[in-house]
């Protein structure tokens, strides 16, 4: 049948102990009726079920000096500048960017640390580069800033300053 494992193991039935037959509960056990649990057979069959459960432990960090909120920053498409994978990864270490490197080390650690009992079978260091443009204007005699972020040139406007313009909306 579909759903069965290819190998069974019969063992003696638990309630009748072997024997198919049952002491009668009906009438306070003077007489035999047949077992429910194996219908008499005074065998079960039985399989051992394995459930394997394949989990991927996501870290990030975010090495940007802007005032951009980092969510956004990790959510936004970019390039790759490097990536690796092996069955335990170093920190990088290389990297211009002293961000990246401490960044890394954190990462490397807390996983370490957080997932001690797991089996780690392999690991990443994926580092994307996404562009982002901080735009200072002035409106109205005030100064404003905004940021453009990501390939696809998101905009990020906290301090918008006409939030009802006709109807019109920033993206």
């Amino acid at each position: 049948r579909a759903g069965e494992p290819d190998r069974w193991e019969t063992r003696p039935c638990t309630w009748c102990h072997g024997s198919g037959r049952r002491s009668c509960s009906s009438c306070n056990g003077s007489g035999q009726v047949t077992c429910h649990q194996c219908h008499g057979v005074g065998r079960l069959k039985a399989f051992i079920l394995l459930t394997i459960e394949w989990k991927n432990n996501i870290g990030q960090h975010v090495a940007d000096h802007s005032e951009l909120p980092p969510a956004l920053v990790a959510a936004a498409k970019g390039s790759t500048v490097f990536e690796f994978s092996a069955p335990r990864l170093p920190a990088i270490s290389f990297f211009q960017e002293a961000g990246v490197n401490q960044g890394s080390s954190r990462l490397i650690a807390e996983h370490a640390q957080s997932f001690s009992r797991s089996r780690v079978l392999r690991q990443r260091h994926f580092v994307k580069q996404v562009p982002v443009t901080r735009v200072t204007y002035n409106y109205s005699g005030t100064a404003h800033t905004f940021w453009m972020f990501g390939d696809e040139r998101m905009i990020h406007a906290p301090d918008y300053p006409s939030q009802c313009c006709w109807g019109c909306e920033i993206m």
